[in-house]
């Protein structure tokens, strides 16, 4: 949603010739997987630092629901991985129990470091104020395996 942190985003993408398929969306992710991508197209999905919408009345916000991974299980290819990070310990909690009782998402790394040692300005800033992160790396079963 923020137009020039969706630029720097793209700027670092741009750097990394190994990403060659990388996009960068700026807005929101739903309906770009609902309304834009053909079924069976992503390789790996990456979720960092969501808004973690604590109260609980704003939860429906939350991009960590049913209906969106199963906009991400129909796009996912085969074998897709979906990594995850937040520094929301509710919300990491909560979408743990969600990632448990989907049967098609199979954990790999509990506790996963920052991919490929990359890591968001906001994982920087939190990891230098000593607060915890929690990631973890998950793989997609499609309806295909």
């Amino acid at each position: 949603w923020e137009a020039e942190i969706a630029w720097q985003a793209a700027e670092r993408i741009a750097k990394r010739p190994h990403l060659p398929h990388a996009r960068v969306i700026l807005g929101d992710a739903t309906p770009f997987l609902r309304d834009f991508l053909p079924p069976a197209c992503v390789q790996a999905f990456h979720v960092y630092f969501p808004d973690p919408w604590p109260k609980k009345r704003h939860h429906k916000h939350r991009t960590m629901r049913p209906d969106f991974l199963e906009l991400m299980r129909r796009t996912a290819l085969p074998g897709a991985r979906f990594y995850f990070g937040t520094d929301h310990a509710e919300y990491n909690q909560a979408a743990r129990e969600l990632f448990a009782a989907t049967p098609w998402l199979t954990m790999l790394e509990p506790d996963a470091e920052p991919t490929e040692g990359i890591q968001t300005n906001f994982e920087i800033k939190y990891r230098k104020a000593g607060k915890p992160i929690y990631r973890c790396v998950l793989e997609v079963k499609t309806n295909d395996e």
